[in-house]
């Protein structure tokens, strides 16, 4: 399983992959990548007059239980 977080410094973007969904508690590696995530999302700072604005989406529709270790 692998992940990507990738911080854009010019344009402030933080954009994530993953091989799988990020759930609600991670286990295994996947709670590297929320604190790799998480870390790259504090690193924004937003101006006076600016707000921070996020997506998340995923193809896994699957609820319950990660089907990681």
């Amino acid at each position: 399983m692998s992940f990507r977080v990738l911080i854009d410094d010019e344009s402030r973007d933080v954009q994530a992959w993953s091989s799988v969904r990020l759930p609600f508690e991670p286990k295994g590696w996947l709670v590297d990548f929320r604190l790799e995530l998480a870390a790259a999302c504090r690193s924004l700072a937003a101006g006076p007059d600016e707000v921070l604005h996020a997506c998340y989406s995923a193809r896994d529709r699957t609820r319950g239980t990660s089907r990681t270790s």
